[in-house]
């Protein structure tokens, strides 16, 4: 089995236990409490974004970039501590500012719990450290079976909880208990390393110089898509909050698909631009996206037509506004095939990557601001959407001018248009069907399983983007 596959399989736990836990507090809880407890994980997720996403990133960049393999050891010393370090530094930055958060928010869990959110701050950005560095010792097989041991457990105890004791307090300290698992049977490969000597126990500059705009990118990057949150949960209320929570529910093989894939592609990528090989970044990167065309494409199709009914299924008819929410952030997706920041980082425009998203976190903050205050929810996910495809508009830009090439270099759109056409026709008739006989939410899931695998099979007969990986 290829390693996309095995982060795939683990990513797709990780999403679909998370979801699992999101379709139950959302139909158990209030609207209030479930507001409460999304904006609790919109703040852990900025603070995630701060360090979990850059370094990471930063450790596969220089695995490949560093030939020698006592290098390369005292490369995972210098990237670990740094990461304890500046999670520490996170999470007590949330203890001392956690009053003003939680006002701010009108929350009451964030100052109630504090100590509790604080610990699952801090090895939640830990965690992050070890899916590339078990990628790059090859212990990835360990990762995965960790984070599924550690997450079905933590699943079934939030079950416990949610349907007998009701514990809002427990809910994070469940949550704390999964990562702190994870943390301790994969530091055990880590062991060996910081025993190593080296001078230098954090990043050098030169690493420094890489991560810093690349953390910068993917903290603005994680900014730009939560600031319809943000807006939303200080201008409105939590309830308003729970409706977009809902409304922006995302089908987790998307994101479990690409971050896989991301993952395995930029240490490849960023050996070939060091050699001066962008035809073979363009080839390989157009493979990969003609595949990710047809297992994702079809998902977005279906979801933009039955958004009422899955809506509907997962989370109760309760929330109103939630499945125009979520067509709109459907329309959004419709691009994601395409990783386009993630390559800007592998090829050595990070810096460009982050001046994008400067201007375009400037735009999404006050076309939000406005849309918000005079349009409320259905303005702000339609201003986020449109947003996304402006940045999308400036990173192609830049990409194609580094590698001397056009978009339909790499973006298969033949492909595209032929998937796009057969879904839309399937659905549409799958569509009807569903209206005629006036089916329940629950024909969703069959009607679903028949129209993906149908399309899937059109373009892909023995299925082997899925058996054999897609890089």
């Amino acid at each position: 089995m290829k390693k996309s596959n095995y982060l795939t399989i683990q990513d797709l736990t990780v999403k679909i236990s998370s979801i699992i836990l999101t379709i139950i507090f959302a139909r158990l809880l209030t609207k209030e409490e479930f507001g409460f407890y999304s904006q609790v994980f919109l703040i852990i997720g900025i603070f995630s974004a701060l360090v979990g996403n850059a370094l990471p990133m930063g450790l596969s960049y220089f695995y490949g970039q560093y030939k020698s393999f006592s290098d390369r050891q005292r490369l995972f010393k210098r990237f670990f501590f740094t990461f304890f370090i500046l999670s520490l530094l996170l999470t007590l930055m949330f203890i001392v500012f956690n009053s003003y958060v939680a006002k701010s928010f009108q929350n009451e869990w964030i100052e109630d719990y504090k100590w509790i959110i604080g610990a699952f701050i801090f090895f939640s950005i830990l965690r992050h450290y070890f899916k590339n560095f078990t990628l790059l010792i090859n212990k990835l097989k360990k990762y995965v079976k960790v984070n599924i041991f550690a997450y079905l457990l933590m699943l079934v105890l939030q079950i416990y909880n949610i349907l007998t004791v009701k514990s809002a307090f427990l809910i994070f300290v469940y949550f704390t208990m999964g990562q702190v698992l994870i943390f301790v049977f994969l530091s055990t490969d880590l062991l060996k390393y910081l025993k190593i000597k080296s001078e230098k126990i954090f990043v050098s500059i030169k690493e420094a110089k890489y991560i810093l705009p690349v953390s910068a990118v993917g903290l603005i990057g994680v900014v730009n898509e939560l600031i319809d949150q943000f807006m939303v949960s200080v201008m409105l209320n939590p309830i308003a909050m729970a409706e977009l929570k809902v409304g922006s529910f995302k089908i987790p093989l998307i994101s479990a698909l690409t971050m896989s894939i991301i993952t395995v592609l930029i240490p490849v990528f960023s050996k070939l631009i060091s050699e001066g090989k962008a035809d073979e970044i363009i080839d390989q990167w157009k493979i990969a996206v003609s595949k990710t065309t047809v297992l994702l494409l079809p998902i977005f199709v279906f979801s933009l037509i039955f958004a009422h009914e899955i809506i509907g299924l997962l989370f109760s008819d309760k929330y109103d506004l939630a499945p125009k929410i979520f067509q709109i952030y459907t329309l959004k997706y419709f691009l994601t095939v395409i990783t386009f920041g993630a390559v800007m980082g592998a090829i050595g425009l990070q810096k460009q990557w982050m001046y994008n998203l400067l201007i375009i976190v400037a735009i999404n903050i006050v076309l939000n601001y406005f849309a918000v205050k005079y349009y409320g929810l259905l303005g702000a996910a339609v201003v986020t959407a449109l947003v996304w495809y402006i940045g999308a508009g400036l990173q192609i830009y830049q990409i194609n001018k580094k590698l001397n090439c056009t978009f339909l270099d790499y973006f298969p759109y033949k492909q595209y248009a032929k998937v796009l056409i057969l879904s839309l026709v399937l659905s549409g008739l799958m569509y009807a069907i569903f209206w005629y006989f006036e089916l329940s939410f629950f024909w969703v899931v069959p009607f679903a399983l028949i129209y993906y695998i149908l399309v899937v099979y059109v373009f892909d007969r023995k299925f082997e983007y899925i058996r054999k990986g897609i890089v």
